[in-house]
């Protein structure tokens, strides 16, 4: 990548490629939803993570994000 669009995407005036999105993935183990900073994939990614986990541990997580949430 050179050093032009790196900057771009640090800055927040470029979104990255599907290149660089995989790139990511492979290395930090980071899904793509999350990288493009898009609202919907984050929710949708969340709800993905969400339905993974059993009931109890499913409250348990949403009880830690509504304490955070009013943290902020």
């Amino acid at each position: 990548m050179d050093i032009k669009k790196l900057r771009d995407l640090e800055k927040g005036r470029r979104l990255p490629d599907s290149e660089v999105i995989w790139e990511m993935y492979d290395h930090f183990h980071v899904s793509p939803a999350f990288i493009p900073k898009d609202a919907d994939a984050l929710r949708d990614e969340l709800d993905y993570v969400l339905g993974l986990l059993d009931r109890n541990d499913r409250e348990i997580i949403l009880q830690v994000l509504e304490t955070w949430t009013e943290l902020l």
